[in-house]
């Protein structure tokens, strides 16, 4: 399974392999910033083909600071006999400062 985070800026990974690895950078967030809310996805379904579109918002507070954080977000997500292979997650960076 890969997490890839095409705009993330750095010292964060840009693609992260497995399970382990993605609850070890959720973990991390865990510390950066409380989710509030996420809206119901919009998702778009490639006619056969095992990749999907979903758009969404997320709203969290960030906790350094105490300020809202809004964000859109795109994941392409690819499946293989039911289950996540690959995860793109397109979200603009410049929401954060």
């Amino acid at each position: 399974m890969i997490f890839e985070f095409p705009y993330v800026p750095n010292p964060s990974p840009q693609q992260l392999e497995g399970k382990a690895a993605l609850q070890q950078h959720l973990q991390m967030l865990d510390k950066m910033l409380v989710i509030t809310s996420f809206t119901t996805p919009i998702v778009h379904v490639s006619a056969n083909s095992p990749v999907f579109f979903a758009q969404f918002e997320g709203s969290d507070i960030l906790l350094a600071d105490g300020k809202p954080y809004e964000q859109q977000y795109i994941s392409v997500v690819e499946l293989r006999d039911g289950k996540i292979v690959r995860y793109q997650d397109y979200w603009n960076p410049l929401a954060m400062m």
